[in-house]
């Protein structure tokens, strides 16, 4: 037994000499020159190391972000596409850092700030853009997002078409019918179905600013009627002030008034501006483009999820409304693809000539050549 215990002892004390040995050989040839721990360098997503060591693009700093600016008229479904595409990063996967701003509820507005070139992409009613191109600021539309517009809607004063006042357009002549802003889109449609109606020059367009503008004009009885989005035309028949008198979601009648698919909200740039930064513009309508395949894909619920914190009026509308609004959209008025063909956009230039002023031939107005250029890669 003792023998055994000298035995292990003395094989204890060898390997305890052997581990110091190890330990200093070890020591010394971290510390050579050129010697690199591995276990101290950054890994990426993969595990392997980043080290200077690694390939120039794991080294290099990242590019910066490209910052530009875009406008719509307020943040609803209507106008919400950059905001889904910021949300889901679209925008930041294409090099770009958007910054969104809101024109006070007009597409007029929206027009003056990119002539202005105080933003460089805009989202809003065609008609704007069509207009830019008469006043000597070549502007091209780049993206369609609609077939159909929501905002060609006409919402009455509850009470005056359960008094039975006004229950058809007809009904509107001698009427005041409110509006974002004059020239506008919510504008333009109005006028096109009163027109239509044959009683254009017998009712007064007017201007209310934002959403809260027009529909508070409509509940506190400013107005007799508003020119209203599908947002505004839910809200007002929930809290029971609102009465729909002529929906988008209407065929028959909304073929009888426009004969077929328009132009709505679209997305437009400057022509000189597309020409000098194609780069940007590509990336853009690819990141736009995303972003309609999400809407498309995505339930109104996932939408809202993905999209309340970037927009004050989401948020504060809820998610009830925004879905129950979304869901309407998603049937006939979004236009996925984002193409925008001569027929449809001369059947909009017919609805739009009263406010444009003159026929602003298709050629003219519509660049299909980015999103063309993005569906062949």
């Amino acid at each position: 037994m003792k023998g055994k215990t000298g035995t292990s002892a003395s094989h204890l004390a060898v390997a305890i000499v052997v581990v110091l040995v190890a330990a200093v050989l070890l020591s010394l040839v971290s510390c050579a020159p050129g010697a690199s721990n591995a276990s101290n360098q950054p890994q990426s997503a993969s595990g392997s190391s980043s080290s200077g060591g690694q390939s120039a693009s794991s080294s290099a700093p990242a590019k910066p972000l490209k910052k530009v600016t875009a406008a719509i008229s307020i943040g609803d479904p209507t106008f919400f596409y950059p905001l889904v595409a910021r949300a889901k990063g679209y925008f930041k996967d294409e090099g770009l850092d958007v910054e969104v701003v809101y024109s006070q509820g007009s597409g007029s507005k929206t027009a003056e700030m990119l002539a202005a070139k105080q933003i460089q992409f805009a989202t809003g009613g065609i008609e704007n853009a069509m207009k830019l191109n008469t006043k000597g600021k070549p502007t091209v539309v780049v993206f369609s997002h609609m077939n159909r517009l929501d905002y060609a809607t006409i919402v009455v004063n509850k009470e005056l078409y359960d008094s039975g006042k006004i229950k058809t357009l007809k009904d509107l002549a001698g009427k005041k019918i409110g509006v974002t802003g004059l020239g506008g889109g919510l504008h333009t449609m109005g006028a096109h179905i009163v027109n239509q109606a044959g009683i254009g020059k017998a009712v007064e367009f007017i201007p209310l600013g934002d959403s809260s503008g027009v529909l508070g004009g409509l509940k506190s009885k400013r107005v007799d009627a508003i020119v209203a989005n599908e947002s505004w035309r839910q809200k007002s028949e929930k809290e029971g002030f609102g009465k729909t008198l002529f929906s988008a979601a209407d065929d028959k009648t909304w073929n009888e008034i426009f004969g077929g698919n328009i132009p709505g909200i679209t997305l437009w740039v400057l022509k000189d501006y597309a020409a000098e930064n194609k780069d940007t513009v590509e990336a853009y309508v690819r990141a736009t483009a995303k972003a309609m395949k999400y809407i498309e894909t995505a339930s109104p619920e996932e939408i809202f999820d993905a999209t309340q914190n970037e927009s004050d009026e989401i948020k504060v509308s809820g998610k009830e409304q925004f879905v129950s609004v979304t869901k309407e959209l998603k049937k006939k008025v979004y236009n996925y693809s984002g193409m925008l063909d001569k027929d449809t956009y001369d059947r909009g230039m017919k609805v739009s000539l009263g406010i444009v002023g003159k026929d602003v031939p298709y050629e003219q107005v519509v660049d299909m050549s980015f999103l063309k250029q993005i569906s062949g890669k």
